[in-house]
């Protein structure tokens, strides 16, 4: 399969779903729920040789597509990105089992089998959806208790109460998660693997896992082979999703962040440095300048103000799909293999990377070269007022 030349975007989402599928296909006198280690390689190596092209297709879409694909595909590589991790733990365990250093016990075998169901369940939940349908149709229809205002101060206090409840949902989010990343990543790994993970290249991640095939020979080897596959191929999705040109300084500035709260030993201190990058209290003095200088009709500020509510829902959406990925991080962490604990602490400090700094995309103010997945608050704001007059400064 991996030899197949690539098809469009939904052909390979298609042969993706297809190698999760596979997994489910038991042969007859299999014990039930429980696929053997066979199934589970054959699969691997079908999903694992398809899933590099997915993150191909979405990294094009990324630099060039439009804002409603740039979500899409950004939550689309959040969700397989969880399957794939998770895939990568099973494998790892079915590893261990097969050299003899952890006893197969059936009841557990069943409970993972189950669990690879409901991982290649929720990610056909998950590409259902289009890219190019973006994150709305995740999220349940705006209902408003009356039509909105037709008058102008009574439009522009309801875009002021809109921003300020998307920018406050983004960021509660942002550190909801982050902290639960934050405090697995300072308070329950060790530190040395989190700081040489969160500074770990990808070549150098290839590295380390290779060292865990060493002596090993037939399907152990095959299946720690296809989990290294698996989890790199996570790696490479995280930093697409960062981006090449800024993977580098967000990496360290959550690094920076991380080491600030393992020396003060406060998780809150998140809190303050999120609130300090996104600066959402400029954004609103500056939203006060917008609108008085705006010249759009009372209807376009509602429309707008709509728009905006939606955005912090949409990213209600991707945290999700970016905390289903911090589950199967516990998972691999489960199989206690020191270079896989490395390799997935690295994982962990760009997945909090990439949360923080879609957050501040999703914001939209002043972010810089950082990710642009999405219009962001801030942007979706500035074009609604500049309709019928001046782009706001």
């Amino acid at each position: 399969m991996a030899n197949q030349p690539s098809g469009t975007y939904e052909q390979d989402a298609q042969e993706l779903l297809a190698g999760y599928d596979q997994l489910t296909i038991l042969p007859r006198g299999a014990a039930e729920g429980i696929p053997p280690a066979e199934n589970v390689i054959r699969a691997a190596e079908r999903i694992t040789g398809v899933s590099p092209r997915l993150t191909r297709h979405a990294a094009g879409l990324l630099e060039s597509g439009s804002p409603l694909e740039r979500e899409g595909v950004s939550a689309h590589l959040m969700a397989q990105a969880a399957a794939e991790l998770q895939l990568a733990a099973e494998l790892l365990t079915v590893a261990a089992e097969g050299s003899g250093k952890t006893p197969a016990g059936a009841a557990a075998r069943s409970a993972r089998g189950a669990m690879l169901v409901q991982a290649g369940e929720g990610l056909r939940a998950a590409l259902s959806v289009p890219a190019s349908a973006g994150l709305a149709p995740f999220i349940p229809a705006l209902r408003r208790a009356g039509p909105l205002p037709q008058d102008l101060p009574a439009a522009a206090e309801l875009l002021r109460g809109s921003v300020a409840q998307a920018d406050r949902a983004i960021s509660r989010q942002v550190v909801d998660l982050g902290g639960e990343i934050a405090f697995d990543l300072v308070m329950q790994t060790r530190w040395a693997a989190v700081l040489d993970g969160a500074s770990l290249l990808r070549g150098q991640a290839a590295d380390k896992l290779e060292e865990i095939q060493k002596g090993l020979g037939g399907i152990v080897q095959q299946a720690a082979s296809a989990a290294e596959k698996a989890i790199l191929n996570v790696y490479d999705k995280i930093l697409v999703l960062l981006g090449k040109d800024v993977e580098d300084k967000a990496r360290v500035q959550i690094r920076e962040w991380l080491e600030k709260i393992k020396e003060d030993g406060k998780i809150e201190l998140l809190a303050g440095l999120v609130e300090k990058l996104y600066r959402v209290d400029a954004f609103h003095k500056d939203l006060e300048g917008w609108i008085a200088a705006s010249t759009a009709p009372a209807p376009k500020l509602g429309e707008t103000a709509a728009e905006v509510e939606q955005l912090g829902q949409k990213f209600g959406v991707l945290a999700g799909r970016i905390k289903s990925v911090e589950n199967a991080v516990g998972l691999a962490k489960l199989t206690g293999i020191p270079q896989v604990l490395l390799v997935v602490a690295g994982l962990q400090v760009g997945l909090l990377a990439v949360l923080v700094y879609a957050g501040f995309d999703y914001i939209g103010y002043q972010q810089g070269g950082f990710l642009d997945i999405t219009r962001g608050v801030a942007q979706v704001v500035k074009d609604g007022l500049s309709a019928g007059g001046e782009t706001p400064k």
